[in-house]
């Protein structure tokens, strides 16, 4: 199948903004023929996971959430995402 990794820069905590981005890529994506599209590790909540889950017990829960309706907006082309649970 046909794999294209996006590289982005993620934001920190900002979960909401960084999932537009990861549907933003994965409807391009789709748009060329794309089987899956892999993004960076944690690229939902961003980096650093420990500091942000100390600071923001939430961001996990949160985190899981996002992941959930992004999966119920794909369409044929699959995300690879790795996150915190």
């Amino acid at each position: 199948g046909n794999i294209v990794m996006a590289q982005i820069n993620c934001y920190p905590g900002k979960i909401l903004d960084n999932a537009k981005k990861m549907m933003a890529y994965a409807r391009a994506a789709e748009a060329i023929g794309a089987d899956v599209v892999v993004f960076p590790e944690l690229a939902l909540i961003g980096y650093p996971l420990y500091d942000g889950v100390k600071k923001f017990p939430s961001l996990v829960e949160d985190n899981v959430r996002m992941l959930k309706a992004m999966a119920q907006q794909t369409g044929k082309t699959r995300l690879l995402v790795g996150f915190a649970e």
